[in-house]
């Protein structure tokens, strides 16, 4: 725990001599600086503050003189205004006064921003114009103040709170010139804030912080200094020559901080002088103190050094004889004594220290010889040969101790060899190891200790004979323990049983012989290859090689054995009667323990034809069904037992808009989310099989319950639709099936049958509305008959009813025949579709010299130039279709105008076709109508006002189909339609060679 400050300081008191006159020293200067310091500081103080107090009141004087001349000029300047006669005659000027008054108002407010409201009133207060924007409580203020200056003949003045800002009011009458009496006056608002930062953002310094307050009793009393916030604040009153005080004052306000600063650096530079005497009176006291009590100190570090035991380098003895001080006379002695002490010293220890040496050394030998015996990993006994011709043990080591499980004490002194298991009062039976004079052959035992494990030891004797060569009446006995010796020669034998009982052929080589020939073989060795253990012994594996066999396996085989290194292979060897077979070969390096170089190969062969035979087969049939799957269109995902995606083909992820590895990392529930995310939410997914046990179906594959749940209602996921909305719109046929020993893995099967859907939609539709619109003339057709049948008309109406009945026939011919042509087209059963190389401007003029226009508001317009390509098209279609889009043009452009036919040569997607294009001016389409415009009865006119099948858009596009062309469509909404025939044209050579009137018949 770190020391007290008072602590630390009395020991520092009590310290050497020269520590304590500079304390002293400096303890005398504090006393002496610290009321001096005082004084100074508190006269300087005074000054300090009086200088303050008279820097705020100059800066608020001179702000309150510069703030009252501005503030008179704007009252002088509202005074001198009212007394213009144009205001005095704007008055009497009702109607005109507004033209002239109010830009003289304006200019004034917009001259001097001060100035926050400019109104000229009536003698009521009434305002009459106004030059600046008015408070909402302004015309209460107005009528009091002009009232009071009116009533009392001289301009008002008055402060008042807008918006927490002060504003003064100056209301000025006015004289009427003609009358000489006060018929109004000049109302003006003085923004009193914006004239004070005006007044005071000049000539005062920028750390004094100036503000117009209205005067009140919360404020400290004007003229004097005060502080508060931790601000010096110092007041001033505002008054004017002309009307006296006014209830505002000026405050100017210094930050403490900043006031206060000059006296924290008179205290610093107080604080630095005192600071600076006490460190320079003590660092020359100390100086002085250490010169006197250098000895001393030289003595005590001497002091120290001897009681440590160190007499080294000690200090000169010698002594200056003009050198009186008692001090250094005092060392000098001490220094004598001290070197005589240390030589007597160094004489006993450099004896002392050779006697040692001799001993240690002595110590040394016999330590050494016994540390022998007792860290030898042998135990090792030593047996006394009595005269009575008794043996006993007078010595045992801990390595004999530790493998007999014995303690000392049972060892010392016991017998020998009763000592050893079994041998108790046998005086040295059979298997015992005798104590003779002469060396004896080791002898191995089994020495069961008392925890019941059993140890195998090898004992040796030997005798111990003296120096003259006598009998010394000693044996030692070395005990080795043999025990892991034993244990492995133990499982060499089973390993050999075991590879002798081997199915698998084991073979083993030389590496260090030449040829690295075979040295052993077993019996499964001999029955696969059909080779004697003698016959391959001493030859190299080769042997089993076929001729003319270069698989590369046999150089995997070769590199294993250069690099000696382990491998596994499978290769095709011969057996002796000359027949095939596959041996799945693996490859073993032994080491030798010693050098840690490989000098033998050991090989363990299968023979596996058979397997061989049937994975061939299987990998063949693999490959057919990968195969098939990989080019199949609909996709097939399988599921593990672990419930995860396994296999995925390739339609899969075109389907799904994935990739392989993204499939493979999904499981069966994030399957299913992927799947209810792309299919459309009107029509959710069904999702994936329950996880219930499946059954056995009749089929031998394992089903997912039949067609029944458990309860007996049908399962929704087999056999169901999924509507994919992305990646693209496509209607997917869902069936599944279990597989497995377990039946826990699942397959999916994901038929498209989008076309399917989409014909059967499409026939129902057009089933639906063919229907329709066949029955609206039929229900015309039989009205109107019926009314004929049931009643006589006149012939006028008669013939209107036939007229009818006439009409509704021939739009139901048209339907018809547009049917017939329709079906007849994409069916490809028309008797005969024409191609020929049709000259395409000769062919528009055909077409539209042989349409006519129902009236006088339409009119055909032709864009074409004198030459344009041929085309190779049907002529019958090619003015069948020009007829349809001619009519399509009149009828939906029913207030009149142009149809104008031009030709293109540039097709919107770049492909080599020429362009008839049919421009009107109608109605225009929406972008729904575009979208399906071509479909069958599908009309953009809805109200039934313009008449037509809707189906002339489709037969159009029908037939430039069959042709090899396409049609195009652009319209906007009241703008007008452009539809656009886009034909091929004729081959150059073609058109070169054939004349016009070759003929191409098509028949589907």
């Amino acid at each position: 725990m770190p020391l007290s400050l008072l602590t630390r300081t009395r020991r520092w008191k009590k310290g050497d001599l020269a520590t304590r006159i500079s304390l002293l020293t400096s303890t005398l200067a504090l006393l002496v600086l610290l009321p001096v310091l005082a004084l100074s500081y508190s006269a300087l103080r005074s000054l300090i503050t009086d200088k303050t107090a008279s820097e705020l009141e100059v800066a608020a004087i001179a702000s309150r003189l510069r703030f009252e001349a501005r503030l008179e000029a704007l009252i002088e300047l509202v005074r001198n205004t009212a007394a213009q006669s144009i205001y005095s005659n704007a008055l009497a000027d009702s109607e005109e006064r507004n033209a002239y008054i109010k830009p003289l108002l304006r200019e004034i407010c917009s001259a001097t921003p001060e100035i926050a409201a400019l109104v000229l009133a009536d003698f009521e207060g009434k305002p009459l114009a106004q030059g600046c924007r008015l408070h909402e409580d302004s015309e209460g203020w107005i009528r009091g103040d002009m009232q009071a200056a009116i009533t009392g003949g001289e301009a008002r003045l008055g402060v008042r709170e807008v918006g927490s800002v002060s504003h003064l009011n100056i209301a000025a009458p006015i004289v009427y010139l003609p009358t000489g009496s006060l018929e109004g006056g000049l109302w003006a608002q003085i923004d009193l804030a914006r004239l004070f930062d005006k007044a005071s953002g000049e000539g005062h310094a920028a750390i004094y912080r100036l503000q117009l307050r209205p005067a009140g009793a919360a404020l400290p009393e004007a003229g004097t200094l005060s502080s508060g916030d931790g601000d010096l604040r110092y007041l001033v009153p505002v008054s004017l020559r002309a009307s006296g005080a006014l209830p505002l004052a000026i405050e100017v306000a210094v930050a403490s901080e900043v006031a206060q600063r000059p006296l924290d650096m008179l205290m610093l530079a107080c604080v630095l002088i005192g600071l600076t005497t006490v460190v320079l009176t003590t660092w020359q006291s100390r100086r002085l103190a250490r010169e006197i009590a250098a000895p001393l100190t030289e003595l005590e570090l001497t002091a120290r050094r001897v009681a440590a035991g160190n007499l080294d380098n000690l200090p000169s003895a010698r002594l200056d004889p003009a050198d009186q001080d008692s001090f250094r006379v005092l060392a000098s002695s001490v220094y004598r004594m001290i070197g005589i002490l240390r030589d007597t010293q160094q004489r006993l220890s450099t004896s002392l220290e050779t006697r040692t040496r001799e001993m240690e050394r002595t110590e040394a030998d016999r330590r050494l010889k016994e540390h022998a015996l007792a860290s030898s990993d042998s135990g090792v006994l030593i047996v006394e040969h009595a005269p009575d011709g008794g043996r006993r043990v007078r010595y045992v080591n801990a390595a004999f101790l530790g493998m007999s499980g014995l303690t000392e004490d049972a060892v010392i002194g016991a017998p020998w060899p009763d000592l050893l298991p079994g041998q108790a009062g046998a005086g040295g039976p059979a298997g015992a190891p005798p104590c003779s004079s002469s060396a004896e052959a080791p002898h191995r035992l089994a020495w069961t200790r008392a925890d019941g494990s059993v140890r195998h030891l090898e004992l040796s004797v030997s005798a111990v004979i003296d120096e003259d060569g006598q009998d010394a009446r000693h044996s030692i006995i070395i005990a080795t323990d043999v025990t892991a010796q034993h244990q492995a020669e133990l499982e060499i034998a089973v390993r050999e049983r075991a590879m002798q009982a081997a199915p698998n052929g084991f073979i083993i080589t030389d590496l260090i012989q030449p040829d690295n020939p075979v040295i052993y073989v077993n019996p499964a060795f001999e029955r696969i290859t059909q080779y004697e253990a003698k016959e391959i012994i001493g030859r190299n594996c080769r042997v089993l090689r076929p001729d003319g066999n270069d698989d590369p396996a046999v150089a995997q085989v070769r590199d294993a054995i250069a690099a000696r290194m382990s491998c596994d292979v499978v290769l095709l060897n011969r057996r002796k009667d000359g027949s095939h077979f596959w041996n799945q070969l693996s490859l073993s390096p032994v080491t030798n323990p010693a050098t840690g170089e490989v000098t033998h190969y050991v090989g363990v062969q299968t023979d596996i034809t058979e397997r061989k035979a049937t994975e061939d087969l299987m990998i063949e049939w693999l490959s057919r069904l990968d195969v098939i799957f990989t080019l199949s269109p609909d996709p097939v995902v399988c599921f593990d037992e672990e419930g995860r995606l396994s296999y995925a083909n390739a339609a899969a992820e075109r389907v799904f808009g994935t990739t392989m590895g993204a499939l493979m990392a999904l499981t069966g529930e994030s399957f299913e989310a992927q799947l209810h995310a792309k299919c459309d939410p009107a029509r959710p997914y069904p999702g994936l099989p329950s996880t219930s046990r499946p059954r056995m179906g009749g089929d031998g594959l394992l089903q997912s319950g039949g067609e029944t749940g458990e309860d007996g209602d049908s399962d929704p996921t087999q056999d169901c639709l999924v509507h994919l909305l992305y990646p693209k719109p496509l209607t997917l046929h869902q069936t599944y099936r279990y597989y497995g020993a377990a039946g826990t893995s699942l397959v999916l099967y994901f038929r498209d049958v989008t076309r399917e859907a989409e014909l059967d939609r499409m026939k129902s539709e057009f089933l639906s509305t063919a229907a329709h619109e066949l029955r609206t003339p039929m229900a015309s057709i039989l009205g109107f008959s019926e009314l004929l049948m049931l009643r006589r008309y006149d012939e006028n109406k008669t013939r209107d009813l036939l007229g009818t009945i006439n009409r509704q026939a021939q739009r139901l011919t048209t339907l018809l025949t547009d049917l017939l042509d329709l079906a007849r087209i994409e069916a490809r059963r028309a008797e005969g579709l024409r191609f020929e190389l049709v000259p395409l401007r000769t062919a528009i003029d055909d077409t539209l010299s042989a349409f006519l226009l129902p009236d006088a508001r339409h009119r055909l317009v032709l864009d074409l130039p004198d030459t344009l390509p041929d085309v190779r098209a049907d002529r019958a279609k090619f003015q069948q279709a020009m007829f349809n889009l001619l009519s399509n043009a009149i009828k939906f452009s029913p207030g009149g105008g142009d149809i104008e036919v031009s030709a293109r040569s540039h097709h919107p997607e770049g492909k080599p076709l020429v362009g008839v294009a049919i421009r009107d001016h109608g109605i225009g389409m929406t972008e729904e109508a575009r979208r399906h415009a071509f479909d069958r009865f599908y009309r953009s006119d809805r109200s039934g006002h313009i008449p037509g099948t809707g189906l002339g858009l489709s037969l159009v596009k029908e037939i430039m189909k069959i042709q090899g062309g396409t049609v195009t469509l652009e319209s906007e909404p009241d703008i007008g339609t452009c539809i656009t025939l886009w034909f091929p044209p004729a081959p150059p050579e073609s058109a070169a060679a054939a004349p016009t009137t070759a003929v191409e018949v098509f028949h589907p």
